[in-house]
């Protein structure tokens, strides 16, 4: 009996010791200071944004972004695609699809910017359940859609475009048997 509760008290003792160092790699044990100096400001004007991507050469966002709550509720979600000027003081949005299809519904969006300055911007649209990827161009001012999408049998969230002709790799969640897996869709050179 005395042999158990010794082998006993130090199978307890390894797995406390386990536990103990576990909690420490996890940084269970470490204070963290709040050192956020700068301010949040809240932007208004996309109800619904669901993705942000950055063009850091011209110092502007891209803003995806859909009424979800109208969309679930069976009415149109007018989606958009946003500009958000990194620098501008007063924090506004402007839409740069305004002539979208009134069911237009983007999701994950990707910005490739090539050696030539060229930017090519990627959209996923969960327009009336279909799924597609829309292909935009950035000429600086304006986003041109170039009429071309593709349709995908997977339901997409994210893309990242990896070249300049449009070809991108998706992370997507098959509707069909609600599973993750990668996914490459390749658009024809523009």
């Amino acid at each position: 009996m005395k042999r158990w509760l010794i082998a006993l008290g130090i199978v307890l003792v390894v797995v406390a010791a386990w536990a103990l160092r576990l909690y420490w790699l996890a940084g269970e044990f470490k204070t963290l200071t709040p050192h956020f100096t700068g301010e949040c400001t809240a932007v208004t004007g996309a109800v619904g944004a669901e993705d942000i991507v950055i063009h850091h050469g011209a110092g502007i966002a891209f803003v995806s972004a859909a009424d979800r709550r109208e969309a679930l509720a069976g009415r149109s979600p007018r989606g958009g695609i946003y500009l958000y000027d990194l620098a501008d003081a007063a924090h506004r949005l402007r839409k740069l699809t305004p002539d979208a299809s009134p069911e237009f519904f983007p999701h994950g969006i990707g910005l490739h910017v090539g050696a030539d300055g060229r930017a090519t911007l990627l959209a996923v649209n969960h327009e009336r359940g279909k799924h597609t990827v829309e292909v935009y161009r950035w000429n600086g001012e304006t986003l041109a859609h170039e009429n071309r999408s593709i349709t995908s049998a997977f339901s997409s969230r994210t893309i990242t475009p990896i070249r300049q002709d449009g070809v991108g790799r998706s992370r997507s969640t098959s509707s069909a048997r609600s599973r993750t897996c990668s996914t490459t869709t390749a658009l024809a050179s523009a």
